[in-house]
């Protein structure tokens, strides 16, 4: 799925706001899904793209969210498993589910949920106020079938995946420049 790209930093007021419910959410539109039976979104700005759920490869001692790893286009992506992150028991996969991959300000973390449903702009939808924001839910909007819990894509990868995902998706140095056969026997 092709995104509008923003950085974690640029979002950040926008975030807090629709938290503590200031601007309208007309102007946002949000990726739905599904985690154990309970509609979630996340702005669609924090969403590169959907995958279907591969195999993972565990990371042993690894964070307990933390399914496992998958390599997507050459790049090492820890996939957070949803339900654990929000307090659900886990589930074993199934075809139907899908990987939703998550721009964190230019790293990219997976984050396992059961059901993509696609892209809506919540000027269609009534929010509700944020009565008890959690660190991970940052408010929620009714649609004519449920109440939909917005997610911050940040809070929702945590700090141990984001400290993991330094260390796996780290920017290589520069390499030192080579000396050339004549400059390394003058």
């Amino acid at each position: 799925m092709a995104s509008s790209k923003a950085s974690v930093s640029t979002l950040g007021a926008e975030r807090a706001a629709i938290g503590a419910g200031d601007p309208p959410w007309s102007s946002l539109d949000v990726l739905l899904f599904e985690v154990a039976g309970r509609a979630c979104a996340l702005p669609v700005a924090d969403v590169r793209e959907v995958l279907p759920l591969a195999a993972l490869t565990p990371l042993p001692e690894g964070p307990a969210v933390l399914a496992g790893l998958l390599r997507v286009r050459g790049l090492l992506v820890p996939v957070i498993d949803a339900r654990l992150r929000l307090g659900m028991p886990a589930a074993s996969p199934r075809a139907s589910q899908r990987i939703v991959l998550l721009d964190l300000g230019g790293r990219v973390a997976g984050l396992w949920v059961d059901a993509v449903q696609g892209v809506v702009s919540l000027e269609e939808h009534r929010r509700l106020p944020a009565t008890a924001p959690t660190q991970v839910v940052r408010g929620a909007l009714a649609t004519p079938e449920r109440v939909t819990l917005l997610l911050d894509a940040p809070a929702v990868a945590g700090e141990e995946i984001l400290a993991l995902l330094a260390t796996l998706q780290a920017r290589p140095a520069a390499a030192p420049a080579r000396n050339t056969p004549s400059e390394a026997w003058s």
